[in-house]
């Protein structure tokens, strides 16, 4: 109250018809000096005049996930703002543990970072000492389940992650991700490649590399197959039938763990 300037949110404005639109572009073209209007949406057309005007003056802001090969120069320009630097296993150890949110992993960082006081080099036993404790349930905990065929594990894992609200399609995407990398890596055992030749190939950090050998063993090339075409259907029911996402999630589950 009583501030020199107002600021206004419109949520979900990839939602606004055609009609409301050709109004508030005529707003654009005279805006209030005094008010901060701010739209926020998720895909919003950017073809539409109205979002084309926004655009015209430097207004379009788009925040984007990083991917997953972009996180680590994230983790060391933060861990450097704070004056320390990180193994870069240990880098690659936080990316894998809590992904691409960055209001998240920033949290994590800050966390570690006090946790080291006054050392000047983070290490990986303090990632496991200060993360693994607070990231218990996670998807990459699930495709560890799956890959291990724990169909106990897998299932309390999964109903934990549902639970909390994670889209079924991003569980989807990160389980379809996994199994393309067991997929790489069984055929390259199979051609009977060295380990450090697997892991250069498959870019796998030498950390996690026995684990998701490990995994590999549990799947012939055949079964992974078979899994990658029960992926495709599982993302056309997701998104076409009117099935329930959490029931289909867990009989796709079940399926590969092999009960």
């Amino acid at each position: 109250m009583f501030a020199n300037r107002r600021a206004i949110l419109v949520k979900k404005s990839q939602d606004l018809s055609a009609a409301a639109l050709d109004v508030l572009l005529t707003y654009l073209q005279n805006p209030s000096p005094t008010t901060c209007l701010i739209f926020q949406g998720e895909k919003i057309d950017q073809r539409k005049k109205f979002f084309v005007e926004i655009k015209k003056s430097d207004g379009l802001v788009e925040f984007k996930r990083p991917y997953e090969n972009q996180l680590g120069a994230f983790i060391r320009e933060e861990i450097k703002a704070c004056g320390k630097r990180i193994d870069p296993a240990a880098a690659d150890l936080l990316a894998y543990m809590v992904g691409n949110n960055l209001q998240e992993l920033a949290s994590q960082i800050e966390k570690v970072v006090t946790y080291c006081g006054g050392r000047d080099s983070i290490l990986m036993d303090d990632i496991k000492a200060v993360v693994s404790d607070t990231k218990v349930d996670t998807v990459f905990e699930l495709a560890d389940a799956v890959g291990e065929k724990d169909p106990t594990k897998a299932m309390r894992t999964l109903y934990t992650i549902l639970r909390d609200g994670e889209a079924p399609l991003m569980l989807l995407a990160m389980l379809a991700r996994h199994f393309r990398q067991l997929w790489r890596v069984r055929e390259l055992m199979d051609r009977r490649v060295s380990s450090a030749e697997i892991g250069k190939s498959a870019g796998i950090n030498p950390y996690f590399l026995k684990k998701v050998m490990d995994q590999a063993r549990n799947y012939r090339t055949a079964e992974l197959k078979v899994i990658f075409e029960r992926l495709l259907e599982l993302d056309s029911a997701l998104k076409t039938s009117g099935g329930k996402p959490a029931a289909l999630l867990e009989r796709f589950t079940m399926e590969v763990c092999g009960k």
